[in-house]
């Protein structure tokens, strides 16, 4: 199964200037099931090393993505003064034009060891918004993922503001050790000095690889069921009276509960044993695990306004029914992205927003028309594919 697979290449880049040295970079070799990497590390030469998007039994033609390329970066006694900065929408980690080049060693080499923060080894996690659930999952697991066979248990993760409970969970499950070994904007003081600095910012946003990664690494891959075992139909309401929980309040169905009557008599006629259950976050407040477990031995669809509670698609098995409904005034294609790479079944519908909100008024025929169409279906078609033009000459970004 695993030969069959097309591979996307990550390109480390090795140097030795008068200022840094890249001092490590890994051939990854994927085999079955829950043991991803045997890393063979190489020092002091070019070498590309190539990560497959299969884990367990998910396996996907990656022909679409074989453009993509992630960098990771090590400097030995290196300066990092808030740039890339942490939590803000600018040009930093994972996009095209994040630039390592503030990672002085002369400047280290001259700061008064009194001065800032001085660490063994460190890592950036500088992603906007990294404190949310929703970019977290879609940004900061991918810098730490990508760059994880780089780090030891002397590496802290200099990240942005605290974060709340949910990300706390897979901060602990990425980085055993975490309240140790992250350390948040709060408590920084500049400069931050580190004999090694670790900088994974060139990772790709989309990618299949990153999305079974993080599966695995949560649990979704040791407890998923079947589909014919899954019965649950998710409906998730941002009203908080129905257990939303947003911070900007929008993208609220006037009509919620003339939707969840239609969708429990959908489900009776079809009369295939499913059940409809209306999300509430606060049911897992405390308990990440059994949130996992429940959406991969449990769901069969997640239905619902774009908003943070459709991002937990990323626990569920890859033939999940996902309905995402959009307002007319407000896009995303973040949801449709991992759904596709998840190889999960994905509807889309929008409608008017009727206020500056963007709440809408559901047309309940048409959004039933589509959760019938989608329910127990596989989605066809192969998965996503955007190319990232990093350089990997390190002579050409010095």
């Amino acid at each position: 199964m695993l030969s069959a697979c097309k591979c996307l290449f990550l390109h480390s880049i090795v140097a030795a200037p008068a200022t840094w040295l890249l001092v490590s970079c890994c051939a990854a070799h994927l085999y079955h099931r829950l043991s991803l990497f045997s890393a063979l590390c190489c020092t002091a030469r070019s070498y590309h090393w190539s990560v497959c998007a299969c884990i367990g039994t998910w396996c996907h033609d990656q022909s679409n993505v074989q453009g993509q390329h992630g960098q990771n970066l090590v400097f030995s006694n290196a300066l990092y003064q808030g740039v890339p900065a942490n939590d803000i929408w600018t040009a930093n980690c994972m996009h095209p034009d994040v630039s390592h080049r503030g990672f002085g060693t002369d400047a280290a080499d001259k700061a008064a060891p009194g001065d800032g923060m001085d660490f063994p080894s460190i890592a950036i996690a500088a992603s906007p918004d990294s404190w949310s659930f929703q970019h977290f999952q879609d940004r900061v697991t991918h810098i730490i993922l990508q760059g994880k066979h780089l780090t030891n248990t002397d590496t802290t993760y200099i990240t942005g503001k605290e974060p709340a409970s949910t990300v706390s969970a897979l901060w602990e499950k990425l980085v055993p050790g975490s309240k140790k070994r992250v350390l948040h904007t709060s408590a920084q003081r500049w400069p931050i000095r580190a004999k090694e600095l670790l900088f994974s910012c060139r990772a790709p946003l989309i990618h299949p690889w990153f999305a079974h990664k993080l599966a695995e690494e949560v649990g979704v891959v040791k407890w998923q069921k079947p589909l014919a075992d899954r019965k649950v139909v998710l409906y998730c309401s941002r009203a908080r009276d129905k257990g939303g929980r947003m911070q900007n309040g929008g993208r609220q169905f006037t009509n919620d509960d003339d939707v969840i009557t239609a969708l429990g008599t959908l489900l009776t006629v079809r009369d295939q044993g499913e059940r409809l259950e209306v999300y509430d976050i606060n049911k897992w407040n405390d308990n990440f695990d059994s949130m996992v477990q429940y959406f991969a031995s449990n769901v069969r669809a997640i239905i619902g306004p774009h908003g943070g509670a459709l991002v937990n698609l990323n626990w569920a098995p890859r033939d999940i029914a996902v309905i995402e409904v959009m307002p007319s005034n407000f896009f995303s294609l973040a949801l449709y992205e991992q759904a596709s790479v998840l190889g999960q079944t994905y509807g889309f519908m929008q409608l008017p927003s009727i206020n500056p909100r963007n709440d809408m008024t559901v047309d309940i025929p048409e959004l039933m028309g589509l959760v019938e169409l989608s329910l127990g279906k596989e989605r066809d078609g192969g998965v996503l594919h955007m190319v990232y033009e990093w350089h990997t000459d390190a002579r050409k970004v010095m």
